[in-house]
């Protein structure tokens, strides 16, 4: 019993050195630059008291208008907007909606997509008749009224010669658009005119 007291007393001198005890290391693994996500932009959600759908690709404002786009369709824009505004008139065309206000101090919304691109561009604009007249005709992917049309044919004909936007027209006889398919346009104003 002696000896195995002297033994367990002779391994207690030898574990008690002056050496303090070192914890472990620990080992941090510092991310590496490729897991590290860029940081998108931080959009707004909200542009002259307008709100902004989900789904945002960009923003552009400034003090009189701002555009924005977004990857949602046409009408899930619209349905976005039906839940969330009063005081507006919807009126939907066939690849766009105009939101009219009811009061004069709100802005106008435009929403269109366009058939060759995936997202819908949003037009929000301040009430003033000389940007309305450059939005409207900027939205409408037309030229400003009294401008002349340049469509050309394949061959460089020129397709409506002698037409101006948004003046009442009649093309001239055998020229491209003196077809059975239009005559229900003659005398309307051009940019307005149907396929029959």
């Amino acid at each position: 019993m002696r000896a195995l007291l002297a033994l367990l007393a002779s391994l207690l001198v030898l574990s008690c050195d002056d050496k303090p005890v070192e914890p472990p290391e620990v080992t941090k693994e510092e991310p590496k630059v490729e897991d590290k996500a860029p940081e998108a932009p931080v959009l707004p959600r909200e542009v002259h008291g307008v709100p902004l759908p989900p789904q945002l690709v960009e923003v552009q404002e400034n003090t009189r208008n701002a555009r924005a786009a977004t990857t949602l369709d046409l009408k899930e824009v619209a349905n976005f907007y039906e839940s969330r505004l009063v005081d507006y008139e919807f009126l939907e065309f066939e690849n766009r909606m105009e939101l009219r206000p009811l009061r004069d101090y709100m802005p106008l919304i435009r929403l269109s997509q366009p058939r060759r691109k995936m997202n819908t561009a949003i037009f929000i604009i301040i009430k003033d008749d000389k940007t309305l007249e450059k939005f409207a005709a900027e939205f409408k992917g037309e030229y400003v009224k009294g401008e002349p049309v340049d469509f050309k044919t394949p061959d460089g004909e020129l397709m409506a010669p002698g037409a101006r936007w948004g003046e009442p027209y009649t093309p001239p006889p055998g020229s491209p658009l003196d077809k059975p398919r239009y005559k229900s346009n003659f005398g309307k104003p051009f940019g307005e005119w149907v396929s029959q």
